[in-house]
């Protein structure tokens, strides 16, 4: 078979087989208080996750956040549902120290990277443009796709403008569901 042949055939066949391959990495801290504050309504992770289920083939989704305050705490359950990897980013002292949780994020997205070369995907819930760099290195330098999702009018246009796809949550349909169930 020519190497045109291979080439066709592997076009026609849909995405790469690891590109449909993803890990997920969820910033729990902005899809609660984002949807909480703009939307005064709950995240749906298990909606989320049947979503990407429809997508790709999830190797992992790994949830950040700082579950030691009321409210938040009251999703453990069903973040639990769609991950056994809920980590847990409260600091041993009472003073709240800002970003924590995006830099322990970070740390595994690197870690993650550099170990796992098979995943294609790479799918960030986040908002933050601190998140920028480390989807250019995915995106430029290992050639990955990077989904983003976050959550609307809450989102980087910096983090925007450098992922391969962005998706925005609640979508409107949802928000109206909510308000007039």
């Amino acid at each position: 078979m020519s190497f045109l042949q291979r080439l066709f055939n592997s076009r026609s066949k849909g995405p790469p087989q690891n590109e449909r391959k993803a890990i997920a990495f969820v910033d729990y801290e902005h899809w609660y208080y984002g949807y909480r504050n703009r939307f005064h309504m709950d995240p749906d992770p298990i909606a989320w996750r049947k979503e990407l289920d429809d997508q790709y083939k999830i190797e992992e989704i790994m949830i950040f956040g700082d579950f030691s305050y009321d409210g938040i705490n009251s999703g453990l359950d069903k973040l639990r549902a769609i991950s056994n990897t809920v980590i847990s980013t409260q600091q041993p002292h009472d003073r709240h120290k800002k970003d924590m949780t995006d830099f322990i994020m970070l740390d595994y997205i690197y870690r993650v990277s550099a170990e796992r070369q098979d995943v294609g995907t790479y799918i960030l819930f986040t908002g933050d443009g601190h998140f920028q760099s480390v989807v250019k290195y995915l995106t430029q330098k290992l050639g990955k796709k990077v989904v983003v999702y976050g959550v609307a009018k809450s989102t980087s246009t910096r983090l925007k403008d450098v992922a391969t796809e962005v998706h925005e949550l609640p979508v409107a349909a949802d928000v109206t569901k909510d308000r007039y169930r």
